[in-house]
């Protein structure tokens, strides 16, 4: 295993932590709004606004490992079918077409949303929580997922593998990765 693949795989997993963390944050919101709401009768407001700025930093941040792994949603129906050089081909030209939307997305997000994020300093309604690292966070992530596609566009060009094995990855060995 190269330095590259260890870091790649070290990045995923932070990355795969900090969305476990905002799941369990998400996990404790939920427990104190109900228990405030129903116990003592005065719920919180800000939980809605943070359970929902959490939920979409846990789908981004789980991004690049789903990629890195296999066990992203992906359509394997026809590549199946194909002689291992076709599947070869569709696993680049799918990492293309990563790498071409996330460019596109990261692109658009730096020159229209987040300047305009950073200039009006954005907040939530009630909570008034600032929306600027948020707002951050979907295009850094896509961008990692960007250069986990380029990386496995050159293990494909090498001979291996475009996804590394569950375990490699460390993630728990339940047969739905490595399809690729």
């Amino acid at each position: 295993m190269d330095w590259v693949e260890r870091g790649a795989i070290w990045l995923c997993r932070l990355l795969n932590y900090a969305a476990a963390l905002g799941a369990l944050a998400i996990l404790g919101l939920v427990l104190a709004g109900v228990t405030m709401r129903y116990v003592f009768n005065d719920p919180l407001g800000f939980t809605e606004e943070l359970v929902g700025l959490l939920l979409i930093a846990i789908v981004f941040l789980t991004v690049p490992l789903g990629l890195l792994s296999g066990r992203s949603i992906h359509v394997s129906l026809v590549t199946q079918l194909l002689p291992p050089v076709g599947r070869r081909i569709a696993q680049v030209l799918a990492s293309l077409v990563v790498i071409a939307f996330a460019g596109w997305y990261v692109w658009v997000a730096a020159d229209k949303w987040l300047a305009l994020a950073f200039r009006l300093d954005l907040k939530t309604e009630v909570a008034r929580i600032p929306l600027t690292p948020w707002m951050v966070l979907v295009p850094a992530m896509l961008a990692v997922a960007a250069a986990v596609a380029v990386y496995q566009i050159v293990r494909v060009l090498s001979g291996r593998p475009a996804t590394i094995s569950a375990q490699r990855a460390g993630l728990p060995d339940d047969g739905i990765g490595d399809r690729g």
